[in-house]
């Protein structure tokens, strides 16, 4: 090694970074590229006085490590109440409310609504290095490549101002002076994080809201050294039915005479068994002016490789040129794929395809930025091919290249969006600097990214305000349509929809979601089932409906969680709920609320996605999310946390058996039901394979809690191509010889291909069979004469309050699970997440039921009212509702306790109202009613008789 090499030391604390031995260059490995990252001298400018300053002509003494960023070398100021955050808070009196204040430690402000940095800073800051141009440079010209800087970009060379780039999505680049001689100059950058142009304070590109507003630069770093002539940019556009690829070469001559020599261009397959490589292509090429293009075909031959996610085959494409002094090679990659439509479906190489999405909303919490390497992405895409999904959709901002290249080796099909959420006072289509912003970002991220074929999909960004914003995307979606036809263009996620859509990614093809001017909530409100699914909605489509968002049931947060953030930025939100736990007496009860919640979360999730699947003719769907969203309130929506780790209630395998490539399905009418009724169920599959499914036999199987096999059958079917909700056969058969009341499964299976899918169903006594009042027990409404004489006499009550509770005794609370969060749509009609009870207490005894929500509790759930039983101090309830994290109050339906010398039973359900017409909740009142008749109902807690009459209304003495 030779005087301008360098040792470089690599720590595992977060980033790597070199110390440099010597003159600070090297020509690292290749005598073109010079790697720039290491240390690099800084100074912070949070009055904006550099520029005036001339600080370019100054010498930093404070150090640091590029890449990286300002956070995650605890660099700035302590985040207090007053930080300068970019983010939508619904209601920013949050920020001082008393609450906060009192939960959080004396000497650290706690932050509620998202996941935060230990130091945080806003504004410019210069970042300066000493370089070293080698005499063998003398003369060439030379590009600065800085990869994902946050966020404008001004670079000096000396005292020489090389300009400012300010690209959310792609590198920033810089022409060094022609004339530069060899030897050392100072390289100064000002990079400034500021809300640069108002794309939306909730765009996850510059939001706080989650991969927060850093500072500097976290890719490659480099000097690069061009040739006489360089190749700056190839694109591909791969033709399927014609078998060739058609290559643009854009070529630059550096010189200002002509310049000419032999160009080449070499295929080599790659991500693949098979090998494959075309045979060379090459032509003489001559540049006389400053840019030139030539555009070269390239047979493919006829037993090429494409690229889907069944078989990801990439081409890698070299590309030289070669001239008696000299020679300049690029490179670049591609798949042969047609992504396109055909009515409502998506086809890619004219098969079939349902993307089964999730969200990515640059969510890095340990990182504290979007990672730059291929291994951290290779990670995300084989965690969500684990779960079974084959798509991602970039919310509100665009991954950097390491995303795109493990995305194509992997098989997964990207939507990517423009860095903008123009809502909150952003308006698209009124001349705003947003709308020139769209239209540059986008060219910028399709030039840089536009070959790979797992970028499909692409919006300006996600929905859209203005009352010319659907003009506008109108004319942007053209724009790109006969751009480049390489991928599907739409106008928004969400919203507005335009006449000009390639595909459509709207609200309505979902289970749930509330807005302050109207709710839906399917499971809510419908009696339990699984014959719903969305046809009626996609008809109204001309092209593959993407449901938007879908999911969002929230489940109980992981407390333990805290300790495995390790890196930038941490979940003081999590701090804030175990102090309140603590302080209302339910630490000791936070696993058992994360895995209550958890499994019916799951359970909802696979309601929501089946309906998808039995949709035929549907194009996908998109969840938010696949992971925990620690912003906006924190939604706590993920079977993952949103460091990609299972939760502990939910595996990949679990995951795929409703979420896969093909699903197993079903479509019977109720899912809870009496024993004089039949149960009867339509038996469909889903298939979306690389090939049909062959003819076989499906088998069907009726168990009970202990998996004993009580009826099984067959069904054949015949071969299946690609689609959802294709019929297989009916499954029934009569409830009467099954015991009630009980929980059954029915579980299918194809058995020589591993996949398997099962449904629990839940068989009460008929209605007709009448419930005998007992004596011995006094059930009442209110605290009466009759009842307080009672308990004094040692006697048992049961205290039936659905009706006489007061006001601020009671939860907002329901079947399903809270929508996304309760801080951020606290006017939402549900604040819990599902019961938790102990299945063995007696008073279960004559109910079926797990410790967690399912379907049997419909009718009970949405026929009561939760109590707020936090000031009782030493109760635990018998039927406990999980409150949502962002109150974390002991609610319940059913409590009991020792109340003078007799005992007493509280509930908060309604036995009052048709039970004629609702097993589960006359099975439950029975067997509340067997247990209090029972010497088994002995509780041991005291329960105040004040503390009853204050909760009650109408009280009788």
């Amino acid at each position: 090694m030779n005087k301008r090499s360098f040792t470089c030391i690599i720590f595992k604390q977060g980033f790597v970074f070199a110390i440099l031995i010597g003159i600070i260059v090297s020509a690292c490995n290749r005598d073109h590229v010079a790697d720039l990252s290491g240390k690099w001298r800084y100074r912070l400018d949070p009055m904006n006085q550099g520029i005036d300053g001339e600080w370019y002509l100054a010498h930093f003494d404070s150090t640091l490590y590029l890449p990286g960023t300002l956070a995650g070398q605890n660099i700035g100021d302590y985040v207090t109440k007053a930080t300068p955050w970019i983010g939508a808070i619904i209601d920013s009196t949050l920020w001082f409310h008393e609450k906060y204040d009192r939960l959080s430690p004396d000497d650290q402000y706690l932050v509620p609504f998202w996941l935060s940095p230990k130091k945080f800073y806003t504004g410019p800051a210069w970042y300066q290095k000493t370089i070293n141009i080698p005499p063998s440079w003398e003369g060439s010209p030379v590009t600065l490549e800085l990869e994902r800087c946050h966020w404008e970009s001004t670079v000096w060379l000396n005292s020489v101002c090389l300009g400012s780039r300010h690209s959310l999505s792609t590198p920033h680049r810089y022409d060094l002076p022609t004339d530069l001689q060899p030897g050392k100059h100072t390289l100064t950058m000002r990079i400034d994080n500021s809300y640069i142009i108002p794309v939306g304070i909730n765009a996850h590109s510059v939001s706080d809201n989650t991969q927060g507003n850093w500072n500097g630069v976290v890719g490659q770093i480099r000097l690069i050294r061009h040739k006489p002539l360089s190749i700056d940019d190839l694109v591909v556009y791969p033709d399927i039915a014609n078998g060739s690829a058609r290559v643009h070469v854009h070529i630059t001559n550096h010189t200002g005479t002509a310049v000419s020599g032999n160009l080449n261009l070499q295929l080599l397959s790659d991500n693949t068994h098979t090998r494959h490589s075309p045979d060379p292509v090459s032509m003489d090429v001559g540049v006389r002016q400053s840019k030139k293009e030539f555009v070269i075909d390239i047979p493919m031959g006829s037993d090429f490789l494409t690229w889907d996610e069944w078989n990801p085959a990439v081409y890698r494409l070299e590309a030289e040129i070669i001239n008696e002094e000299f020679r300049t090679k690029q490179t670049t990659s591609f798949g042969m794929r047609d992504f396109s439509t055909r009515g409502t479906q998506f086809v890619i190489n004219g098969r079939p395809v349902f993307l089964r999405g999730t969200l990515e909303c640059s969510i890095f919490p340990n990182e504290g930025h979007p990672p730059a390497d291929y291994g951290s992405w290779e990670r995300i895409f084989k965690t969500i091919r684990r779960f079974g999904l084959n798509h991602m959709r970039f919310h509100s901002w665009c991954p950097p290249r390491a995303a795109f290249e493990a995305a194509d080796h992997l098989g997964v099909y990207l939507m990517v969006e423009c860095g903008a959420w123009a809502t909150q006072g952003v308006q698209l289509g009124v001349g705003e600097p947003i709308d020139h912003f769209a239209y540059e970002e986008s060219r910028r991220i399709v030039r840089e990214y536009g070959n790979h074929p797992s970028f499909c999909m692409m919006a300006y960004g996600n929905e859209g305000d203005g009352e010319k914003a659907v003009t506008f995307l109108e004319e942007f979606v053209g724009y790109w349509k006969t751009k480049d036809p390489r991928r599907l263009y739409t106008s928004s996620a969400g919203w507005p929809v335009t006449g000009e859509n390639q595909f459509f990614s709207t609200l309505q093809a979902r289970l749930q979601e509330w807005t302050p001017e109207g709710s839906t909530y399917y499971i809510e409100d419908n009696p339990p089932s699984t014959d719903f699914e969305y046809s009626g909605i996609i008809e109204e489509y001309d092209g593959p409906f993407v449901s938007h968002e879908i999911g969002q049931w929230c489940a109980y947060p992981d407390i333990s969680e805290i300790e495995r953030y390790t890196g930038t930025y941490r979940p003081d939100y999590l701090q804030l709920y175990k102090a309140e736990l603590e302080e209302n007496g339910l630490l000791h009860q936070a696993n058992d609320f994360l895995h209550a919640s958890g499994k019916w979360q799951s359970i909802c999730y696979k309601a929501e996605i089946e309906a998808a699947l039995r949709t035929r003719g549907m194009g996908g769907f998109q969840l938010l999310d696949l992971r925990d969203f620690p912003g906006q309130g924190v939604a706590i929506v993920g079977i993952l946390n949103a460091l990609w780790e299972e939760k502990g209630y939910m595996t990949a395998k679990e995951f795929r058996q409703f979420c896969d490539s093909t699903v197993l399905l079903t479509a019977t009418e109720r899912l809870v039901m009496t024993c004089e009724e039949r149960f009867q169920a339509d038996i469909m599959i889903s298939h979306h394979g690389a090939v049909s499914l062959p003819a076989g036999t499906l088998r069907w199987e009726l168990r009970d809690t202990s998996q004993q096999v009580l009826k099984q059958g067959n069904l054949p079917y015949d071969q299946l191509e690609n689609g959802n909700g294709q019929h297989i056969g009916h499954v029934s058969f009569d409830n009467d010889l099954l015991h009630s009341p009980a929980k059954y499964s029915l579980h299918l299976f194809l058995q020589d291909h591993g996949i398997e899918n099962s449904w629990d169903f839940f068989v009460f006594p008929s209605l007709a069979e009448p419930v005998e009042s007992i004596n011995a027990v006094y059930y009442t409404h209110s605290l009466d004469s009759a009842a307080l004489r009672i308990l004094e006499n040692g006697g048992t009550v049961w205290l039936d309050v659905h009706s006489t509770i007061r006001e601020e005794y009671t939860i907002r609370s329901g079947f399903t699970p809270v929508y996304w969060n309760t801080l951020t749509f606290p006017g939402q009609p549900i604040h819990t997440l599902g019961i938790l009870c102990d299945p063995r207490h007696p008073v279960f005894s004559e109910f079926p039921t797990d410790n967690h929500t399912n379907w049997q509790w419909w009718d009970i759930l949405t026929n009561s009212k939760a109590m707020n039983l936090t000031s009782f101090r030493n109760i635990s309830p018998v039927l406990q509702m999980i409150d949502t994290y962002h109150a974390n109050r002991k609610t319940g339906l059913i409590m009991e306790g020792k109340a003078g010398n007799g005992s007493i039973l509280i509930s908060s359900i309604d036995f009052d109202h048709g039970m004629d017409r609702r097993p589960a909740s006359r099975q439950l009142f029975k067997s509340i009613l067997t247990y209090l008749d029972s010497d088994r109902f002995d509780p041991a807690d005291e329960i105040s008789v004040q503390a009853l009459t204050d909760m009650v209304i109408d009280q009788v003495w």
